[in-house]
């Protein structure tokens, strides 16, 4: 996952952010004026079976022919990107959106497309001109409230975040729950990071209603507990996270620290264990060594006064 390992930051308080939904998928493939026995449209097409069915690369190659034959044809620079984009091809992506877009400057999802890519590419301010362009064609598209709301969050404008979450919530009436519950999420980490907990776990019990199976949820509304001091409670959702999602790292991390603060001394060493043998197989190197020398804080003998 892009930024993944950004945000694998040592803290009890770490809060897994949801990332973009490739929503590209979700952008109709604009339909071609050119007629059906031209080879331009004939590759078009089949870069259309090709994406349709996963096979990605064949897709770019089949658009690439048809941007050979027809170089003005601003669908084909479009659909190349959504499966670039598919493939962590983003600075091509970037380029076709672009390209697409000096032919055809009203298609939304173009712009779209281009902040997804530019997120990717790390550069926010620059997926966030993308994102508002979108609104300005499209004032109702809940893709770029969303959208907009991570880079918002990454920006530290959790206010703005969160109010882009509440327009992603309003014009999203056909969003399925699991969907809906990813947005839910999203909000109540804005909440806690602005230390707003009452608001953050209204929204994850939402969440959780929506979709019981979300890993991330029950981790995010742990986290909330532990802020709120209710212990007892964060325990009881990492313990049902961990049953489930045994490989969730941060949650046995952060686990650990929770038992230390409740006189759990062997139990945070097993948990820190675990974590540390996790952070060495994702190549973690200073968190593995974090989890070590916890380990060996628990360890120490107490201190006697003589």
């Amino acid at each position: 996952m892009v930024r993944g390992l950004r945000r694998w930051l040592i803290s009890i308080v770490l809060f897994s952010v949801f990332m973009m939904w490739l929503l590209p998928r979700t952008a109709p493939v604009l339909a071609s004026p050119i007629p059906p026995k031209n080879p331009s449209q004939a590759a078009f097409e089949n870069g259309v079976r090709a994406y349709q069915s996963g096979q990605l690369a064949k897709a770019v190659q089949a658009f690439t022919v048809a941007i050979e034959v027809d170089p003005q044809w601003a669908s084909a620079y479009s659909n190349r990107c959504l499966a670039e984009l598919q493939q962590e091809l983003v600075e091509q992506a970037v380029a076709d959106c672009t390209h697409s877009l000096e032919l055809n400057p009203a298609n939304p999802n173009d712009y779209l497309n281009r902040g997804l890519a530019y997120y990717r590419l790390m550069q926010p301010q620059a997926a966030l001109a993308n994102f508002n362009q979108v609104l300005v064609l499209t004032p109702e598209d809940y893709r770029a409230y969303y959208n907009r709301g991570l880079v918002r969050f990454d920006l530290k404008d959790y206010e703005g975040a969160i109010a882009d979450y509440n327009h992603a919530l309003t014009h999203s009436p056909t969003l399925s729950n699991t969907r809906i519950a990813d947005i839910h999420n999203d909000r109540a980490v804005a909440y806690l990071a602005l230390n707003h907990p009452q608001q953050a776990l209204a929204d994850l019990n939402q969440s959780l209603q929506l979709n019981q199976a979300n890993a991330r949820a029950y981790f995010n509304r742990a986290c909330c507990y532990h802020q709120m001091g209710d212990w007892d409670a964060s325990l009881q959702d990492y313990d049902r996270l961990l049953t489930t999602n045994p490989n969730y790292t941060q949650a046995h991390f952060n686990r650990a620290i929770l038992h230390q603060q409740m006189g759990h001394t062997q139990a945070a060493i097993a948990d820190l264990s675990q974590a540390a043998q996790q952070f060495r197989v994702l190549g973690l190197s200073s968190h593995y060594q974090q989890a070590l020398k916890l380990i060996r804080h628990l360890q120490m003998p107490p201190f006697a006064w003589g």
